[in-house]
């Protein structure tokens, strides 16, 4: 990169705060503040733990009173970075790579890639992990199954998908209970979830299909052929599942 070269401000995730965007660059090292009204981007922070040019620091951006937890990929470890004083420290060193995160409030459980490792459960309040969620203790040592997507069903319950063998582990925040269901009679490779109306949603990678799931049996219910390339279900408005198309610039 030259001096003068022009680089687009752009990160895996990002949290709105007041009128405020707070991003961490997916390319380089540094911590950017957009002004969504007037769209001014500021430079805020570089953190010192880890190199200048790398891809894929932090996965995901958490925020917890006047705090913004910066989940790590590739990054050495998890980092608080203090909102109003512009100021960072380590909270907790990294043991496997970080995917996503998923939950609400002060609980928010972090998302492995690999499925050998547990989804752990931490308290952003405490700054610590307090249970370690296992999801595929069947599969230790095979480091190509993973976790590769989630979701939130209802009543404090989400459900990720495990590819590739087409497994849905489902967690219920309010007691801890863990269960898994098999997708019955299926010949795509599921990679993406989403939930609606008391179905779970799958997306293929191999065939491109969209399985309708029954999530107390795994039976699929309808399968969906729309699509001729890869796309990740990626949120929901209404009663309408958004369809991130992976290889092309289109959302539907």
């Amino acid at each position: 990169m030259t001096e003068n070269e022009i680089l687009q401000v752009w990160g895996y995730d990002f949290c709105i705060i007041d009128n405020y965007a707070y991003i961490f660059h997916g390319l380089i090292n540094a911590l950017f503040k957009v002004d969504l009204e007037d769209g001014t981007i500021s430079y805020l922070n570089t953190i010192e733990y880890d190199a200048s040019c790398e891809k894929s620091l932090y996965s995901s951006m958490v925020k917890w009173k006047e705090k913004i937890y910066l989940v790590p990929y590739n990054a050495s470890a998890m980092v608080c970075y203090d909102i109003k004083s512009n100021t960072y420290r380590s909270v907790m060193e990294k043991e496997f790579k970080i995917l996503d995160t998923f939950g609400k409030g002060r609980y928010v459980y972090l998302q492995p890639m690999a499925a050998c490792n547990p989804i752990l459960k931490f308290d952003l309040e405490s700054e610590k992990v307090v249970e370690e969620v296992i999801v595929n203790n069947d599969y230790d040592s095979y480091l190509g199954i993973s976790i590769n997507d989630n979701c939130y069903m209802e009543n404090g319950r989400y459900a990720v998908i495990i590819t590739p063998i087409n497994t849905i582990c489902i967690i219920d925040s309010n007691n801890g209970e863990v269960s898994k269901i098999s997708i019955q009679n299926t010949h795509d490779i599921y990679a993406s979830i989403e939930y609606y109306d008391g179905y779970i949603y799958v997306m293929g990678s191999k065939e491109y299909t969209i399985a309708k799931i029954d999530p107390r049996s795994g039976e699929i219910i309808k399968v969906y052929k729309m699509f001729n390339q890869y796309g990740r279900l990626i949120g929901r408005i209404s009663d309408e599942i958004i369809v991130d198309m992976a290889y092309s610039e289109k959302n539907i």
